[in-house]
């Protein structure tokens, strides 16, 4: 049985997020453990929004849960109106909502032996969220060269830390 991640004690609000983060979680896992290069998922999850989403990601990272081992998961932020627009284009979203504040990432999700790109992107009813994930290698130029940049020297501003309770 897969931990929740949220826990509302009414289990209304919170049921429908967690039916959204079980299946995010359910795709990533079968393309860790299944996918190869034909493999690609493009849908829709309903009442969801980016912030929940990086935050599973967050809760995904520090859960060591998934079916793979070593599994390490890094992302992108999307740092200007061009490069979302090129998301959106090869992603065929149409109708996204203009991420505020830059909160648009893109996520490297990497085991032993495969590597996934998922780049989720908020749609214009606020409501829900398009995810698309597909094999590293089968990513565009300009999607492997983001991931490439996260391989580049880090500063001690580029660290997240991490408070050793949330890991608990």
């Amino acid at each position: 049985m897969t931990k929740r991640f949220l826990d509302d004690p009414t289990g209304i609000e919170d049921n429908s997020k967690q039916e959204a983060l079980d299946k995010i979680r359910f795709n990533i896992e079968n393309m860790l453990t299944g996918g190869d290069q034909f493999t690609v998922v493009d849908e829709i999850v309903y009442n969801i929004n980016l912030k929940d989403i990086n935050e599973y990601i967050k809760f995904l990272k520090a859960d060591k849960t998934l079916p793979t081992k070593l599994t390490r998961i890094r992302s992108y932020d999307v740092d200007n109106l061009d490069l979302f627009e090129q998301l959106c284009d090869y992603t065929s979203v149409n109708n996204s909502e203009t991420p505020r504040i830059w909160n648009q990432k893109v996520y490297f999700i990497e085991s032993g032996d495969f590597a996934l790109t998922f780049i989720p992107i908020a749609l214009e009813d606020k409501k829900s969220v398009n995810i698309y994930m597909e094999p590293l290698e089968e990513s565009p130029d300009f999607i492997t060269e983001l991931w490439a940049k996260l391989n580049e020297e880090k500063k001690l501003e580029d660290i997240d830390f991490v408070d050793y309770k949330d890991l608990l």
